[in-house]
């Protein structure tokens, strides 16, 4: 089988999300996996001054590596949120700037393309056209409110969804956000449990560890203040977010790292932070955050805001903004302590990645 992956992440990141453990699960099934990569365009370069556009045009290509072929879409245009609503219109022909080309080239034709939450979304039609046999499954890896869109891509999405052979989210709790809409299945994130499984020697000189991992809604407030009040404490923290804030010299920023690099600063913490902000419409974060996950096998006791925290009594929650609240579920989870057995099920990533090929539920 043959499955397209259409995705704002490059399948050769450090940074891994669940799509890049699927592939991989996929891949190691036998079959043929391809990356198509959004969310740059000449334009966004331009205006943020980010990077230098003729080098971004000439990343319109295949290439393969790793098992992978990967084409990295640099358009003249992409979706981003910016104050000219004129633009809002120009986005419209944003699928009309995909090179035909690009498509002819991947025979043999695919049988699944999974697209991912974003940009992706404008070009359901035209794979729909172009490969009318394919199943086409729409992986809500976020809410588009989530992400900060422009207006226009949450319209796109309620017209593609008809052209979904299968909505698949990770969380029951947006299960209503598509309601009438088939085949919407609940496939929970999974873990490289053979990777979590193996014996890793501790990274850590002393047992006063906290470990956070990744940058997504990262609330460095948060993290400052605890480094500050518990200055006997020593953080580990990664994630491309975190390396230049002035936090405390407690902590410690190592920026983005390789995935299995990772895993033994949080098998051998004392503690698991999830510090994220608020945002519209995240409450299913906290069946959908992969540290989370890890944490939760591992054992960690978790400091994370109650309005993401799990059905877990290892959680120890607290309010965003209240300074006190904070200081307190840190304290709790110190007197927690890790717990050595594994009673938290979480599927692996082979499973899960089955779960998507599965015929549609009537």
């Amino acid at each position: 089988m043959h499955i397209l992956v259409v995705s704002g992440h490059s399948p050769f990141s450090k940074r891994k999300v669940d799509l890049h453990f699927l592939a991989d699960a996929w891949k190691a099934q036998g079959h043929t996996v391809s990356f198509i990569r959004l969310g740059s365009s000449v334009l966004h370069s331009l205006i943020s001054r980010s990077s230098d556009p003729r080098s971004v045009v000439s990343a319109n290509r295949w290439y393969s590596s790793k098992d992978v072929r990967f084409f990295d879409w640099v358009p003249f245009f992409h979706f981003f949120k910016q104050p000219f609503r004129f633009l809002d219109r120009l986005f419209r022909l944003y699928p009309l700037q995909f090179p035909r080309h690009a498509l002819q080239a991947l025979p043999p034709a695919p049988d699944v393309i999974v697209v991912e939450s974003g940009s992706g979304l404008a070009l359901i039609p035209l794979f729909k056209k172009t490969f009318p046999e394919a199943r086409i499954i729409y992986s809500v890896s976020d809410r588009l409110a989530r992400l900060n869109v422009p207006p226009i891509l949450h319209r796109i999405e309620k017209d593609v969804l008809p052209l979904c052979y299968i909505i698949r989210v990770p969380s029951p709790l947006m299960v209503q956000d598509f309601a009438g809409h088939g085949d919407v299945r609940v496939i929970l994130h999974g873990l490289a449990i053979d990777l979590f499984s193996k014996e890793y020697p501790s990274p850590y000189r002393t047992e006063k560890t906290a470990v956070y991992v990744g940058d997504s809604l990262m609330d460095h407030d948060a993290l400052a203040q605890l480094a500050t009040n518990f200055p006997d404490w020593q953080f580990h923290v990664f994630g491309q977010g975190g390396a230049n804030h002035p936090y405390p010299q407690n902590v410690t920023c190592y920026g983005e790292v390789g995935f299995e690099e990772i895993i033994p600063y949080i098998k051998h913490a004392a503690i698991g932070l999830a510090l994220y902000t608020a945002t519209q419409g995240g409450d299913y974060i906290r069946d959908s955050s992969m540290k989370m996950i890890q944490y939760r096998y591992c054992g960690l006791p978790q400091v994370v805001p109650d309005l993401y925290s799990p059905d877990d009594p290892r959680c120890c929650a607290y309010k965003i903004g209240d300074a006190a609240s904070l200081d307190t579920a840190f304290r709790q989870a110190q007197a927690m302590g890790r717990s050595q057995s594994h009673d938290f099920y979480v599927a692996d990533w082979v499973d899960t990645a089955a779960e998507f090929l599965k015929e549609q539920q009537v």
